[in-house]
């Protein structure tokens, strides 16, 4: 807990700015999503307003500091070719997750006729091993010493 007035005051203010920006991405997110509902709807009028008040509303965040001006640039640019394109009545090119294709059958030679076999994974046992939960050596050391110490 923060003990120095200074340090309170900044406790005070961090709590203010993180309800101001809060509120501020929360008026973004939900005209942004009326924008894509006017969208997939293809009601151009109300997207091109939607969109001019979407991009007032990520240029004050920008000049409040909430969001990086890049990305604010970068969702207006791709919201105004959305729009654009709605007005053109062209389809967006929407980038696609690649599908693999499904991989052609090998043929595997028999075990007798193969040169170097491996054994399975699962007949092979596994010591467990004595580090503990990952730990480094020096914090092996420190636990070590930690167990070893009476109280």
């Amino acid at each position: 807990m923060a003990t120095a007035k200074s340090q309170i005051k900044r406790v005070r203010q961090a709590e203010k700015r993180r309800l101001r920006n809060r509120s501020v991405k929360s008026g973004i997110k939900t005209t942004l999503g009326k924008l894509e509902e006017a969208i997939e709807q293809k009601r151009t009028s109300e997207a091109k307003e939607l969109l001019k008040l979407a991009s007032k509303l990520l240029d004050k965040a920008v000049s409040k500091g909430v969001i990086h001006k890049n990305r604010a640039a970068d969702k207006k640019s791709r919201w105004a070719q959305r729009v654009s394109a709605l007005e053109k009545e062209k389809p967006l090119i929407v980038k696609e997750e690649k599908k693999e294709e499904p991989k052609e059958k090998v043929e595997e030679k028999p075990a007798a006729k193969r040169r170097f076999t491996r054994k399975k994974a699962e007949t092979k046992k596994t010591k467990p091993s004595k580090k503990p939960s990952g730990l480094s050596r020096k914090n092996q050391r420190k636990l070590k010493n930690l167990r070893n110490k009476p109280l």
